[in-house]
């Protein structure tokens, strides 16, 4: 499930970076992307908070049977160099962090990055159904996964040079939870169960469907950036 949904975000991984590049992956979770970057020859540091995520990294690259270096460390101090990487990418990650304390995190990535490095990330997106559930659950206490914040791709684009990247592309992915139930029901438990017939039918006819909401009302959105120069620090300084 998560390799068809990080579908976009791997082409583009692949596409901006190559082999030998060195490729920096901020809260990785059980680091899925960052052992398929790692099999593919980039060298990789996966990076996360959480001691339990590190843990599960192990066992995803032996899964991809592959290698890569795991860091325990907040995102905001990253424990690098400046001018390391060649690549820095996270998935749903930035948007726990609020928005100016989001720009303070793009600011410590793009210290370790190189000049005309590339930065990828994705986050909600403001005009989605799951937002608004979400918006509802939180507002209720039930919002399991605490404080989350949704951007449209103009914040993004003005985050994102404010911070001294060039934006190059936007990407987009994911279902909310009732267009699943009623354009992917030929992939559930109960919708497996139906005749071959008619899973193609129903597959056929809401595809069309299904990528429309996937494009226009995506539940998140992401950005492709170039690390400019260092015009941003430099004037901090002065």
């Amino acid at each position: 499930e998560h390799e068809k949904e990080h579908k976009k975000l791997r082409k583009l991984l692949l596409k901006y970076s190559k082999r030998d590049s060195k490729v920096l992956e901020v809260g990785c979770g059980s680091g899925i992307d960052a052992c398929f970057l790692a099999s593919k020859g980039r060298i990789v540091s996966a990076l996360d908070k959480s001691s339990e995520s590190l843990r599960v990294i192990k066992e995803t690259s032996k899964y991809y049977k592959t290698k890569l270096k795991t860091v325990q460390a907040d995102l905001r101090k990253l424990p690098f160099n400046d001018n390391e990487f060649d690549l820095v990418f996270s998935s749903a990650v930035l948007h726990f962090l609020k928005k100016e304390k989001m720009k303070d995190a793009i600011k410590e990535q793009k210290r370790v990055l190189k000049q005309g490095g590339i930065l990828i990330f994705d986050v909600p997106y403001t005009y989605s159904l799951h937002t608004v559930y979400k918006k509802f659950m939180m507002f209720e206490g039930k919002w399991l996964w605490g404080w989350e914040t949704q951007y449209t791709k103009r914040e993004l684009k003005k985050i994102i040079e404010e911070c001294g990247f060039e934006p190059i592309e936007f990407y987009s992915w994911g279902l909310d939870r009732i267009s699943k139930i009623l354009f992917n029901f030929h992939q559930t438990r109960h919708g497996k169960k139906l005749p071959k017939a008619i899973k193609k039918v129903y597959a056929t006819t809401f595809k069309p469907v299904r990528a429309s909401i996937e494009k226009f009302f995506p539940v998140n959105i992401g950005i492709v950036a170039k690390n400019q120069n260092n015009s941003w620090a430099k004037s901090k300084e002065l």
